[in-house]
């Protein structure tokens, strides 16, 4: 039920347990489970998830736990799960839901063209649609990971990495359409996902939707995957593009039916095999693919539900692996596939006599960060480095938004001197001797870093 609200489609989300009711945490709560919730109360379509109890603090006990959701459920008892984060959760903290309210709101809009500007790249930037010869910025509220999807790999861009926020590639000059999708991740184009307007006002110009894909597909028909380690490209460890990198996929809920996509993408014909292989040491690219699930019917890899994670949960050690048939007829001889390669020399940016750069990863975008100053190039500890200094250094270098601040030496072990000096970053500075300094005396030295504690930055 949901309670507190002005109607029974929004309030305070409340689940039976036993004889009485209990509240869910925030944390514990996201918008395919809202949509779900929605359904079941015939309140339409989830229009957002709420925290802080916004619809005041519940006086029943804390439900220890929560749902996995895909968004297509019946009834929230039917979805998986969730176990606990191991917080604390309060009632200052109770989660909320805005329905719809109207059972089937859902029309097919008449956008046409689809688009994204004002990113580094193709594959980044703020969502724009065509909609009666006019293009216009999308408003972000509702727009989330399977919208995105979508779009990614309409543009051929792969998967959607990450939904920036807060208009983060800019406001554009046309207008904000105001509507917001719900789709399933097996639509072709944004055009064939129920949508739904939003009302005036909904948002400002400063809150238009953006996307990071996870990188072109690039030319000649090139795939966005790839299988590895194998005794020919029909057959091995599956890789796919993530963060301009190739990236692992974890044998999570791994099946024939996935498996069968793959070779259906590849052009290897059907699935003969679906198998796990062990962990061989880090992928080029530190993100990973998880939680993957195919219906089998899918013409993409990109429109089946999956997980990014920028680490490799723990307890996982299997990667997905597939054996397929072999090439499928008339399509002549195969090639490896895979994203758009990145120029491989090292790139700096200098500011008098300080620069940056990022070194030994697969482009200039992704590496290992090191710094010159005091006349010589120092790589950084990674005592007090995080994504928000990571996304400084992609900014300084014009490579986009940080998708990963890997450390543990993950492109590499630096050489000395390093660097005791980077870190602290609020995330809005433009150049990273911006940041204040997490030590008192930032100084080129080894003390206080154990030697091969070098940082990394992965752009967008």
């Amino acid at each position: 039920q949901l309670v507190g609200g002005d109607s029974a489609c929004s309030g305070r989300v409340e689940v039976r347990q036993g004889r009485g009711w209990a509240t869910l945490c925030k944390a514990h709560v996201d918008l395919n489970a809202a949509h779900v919730i929605c359904k079941e109360l015939g309140c339409g379509a989830a229009l957002a998830v709420t925290g802080a109890a916004r619809f005041g603090a519940g006086g029943v006990p804390i439900w220890d736990g929560g749902f996995e959701c895909a968004g297509n459920e019946s009834l929230l008892s039917a979805c998986a799960r969730r176990l606990p984060h191991g917080q604390g959760c309060t009632h200052s903290s109770d989660a909320g839901v805005i329905c719809s309210r109207e059972s089937h709101p859902f029309s097919l809009p008449a956008y046409t063209g689809f688009r994204l500007v004002n990113g580094c790249t193709e594959c980044t930037g703020r969502v724009e649609l065509e909609a009666r010869g006019t293009w216009g910025s999308l408003c972000d509220a509702g727009w989330d990971v399977p919208d995105a999807q979508v779009l990614c790999h309409h543009l051929g861009c792969g998967f959607a990495a990450s939904v920036p926020r807060g208009g983060y590639f800019g406001t554009g000059s046309g207008p904000l359409w105001q509507d917001t999708f719900h789709c399933s991740r097996t639509e072709s184009h944004l055009g064939e996902c129920p949508a739904m307007a939003l009302g005036t006002p909904a948002c400002s110009p400063r809150h238009a939707a953006a996307v990071n894909c996870s990188g072109a597909c690039g030319a000649g028909g090139a795939e966005p995957l790839r299988l590895v380690d194998g005794e020919s490209r029909c057959d091995g460890r599956l890789e796919v593009a993530l963060g301009g990198a190739w990236g692992r996929v974890l044998a999570q809920q791994w099946d024939a039916s996935s498996a069968s996509v793959v070779c259906r993408q590849l052009r290897c014909g059907t699935v003969q095999k679906a198998y796990t292989a062990p962990v061989l040491g880090p992928g080029s690219s530190p993100l990973v693919l998880g939680g993957l699930q195919c219906a089998g019917t899918e013409a993409h890899l990109a429109q089946c539900n999956a997980t990014l994670h920028s680490t490799v949960p723990p307890g996982h050690v299997k990667e997905a692996a597939v054996v397929c048939s072999g090439e499928c007829a008339g399509k002549g001889p195969g090639v490896p596939r895979g994203p758009k390669q990145l120029p491989r020399p090292q790139w700096s940016l200098a500011t008098g006599s300080q620069q940056v750069r990022l070194v030994s990863g697969p482009g200039r975008c992704a590496g290992r960060v090191e710094i010159y100053v005091q006349g010589t190039w120092s790589h950084v500890c990674e005592d007090a480095w995080d994504l928000r200094d990571a996304a400084v250094v992609c900014r300084q270098l014009g490579c986009g938004e940080a998708l990963a601040a890997p450390g543990s030496a993950h492109y590499g072990r630096g050489s000395w001197p390093v660097w005791l000096g980077a870190g602290g970053c609020s995330g809005a500075e433009a150049m990273l001797w911006d940041c204040p300094a997490p030590a008192p005396a930032p100084a080129l030295g080894q003390r206080g870093c154990k030697q091969g504690a070098s940082v990394a930055a992965v752009c967008s």
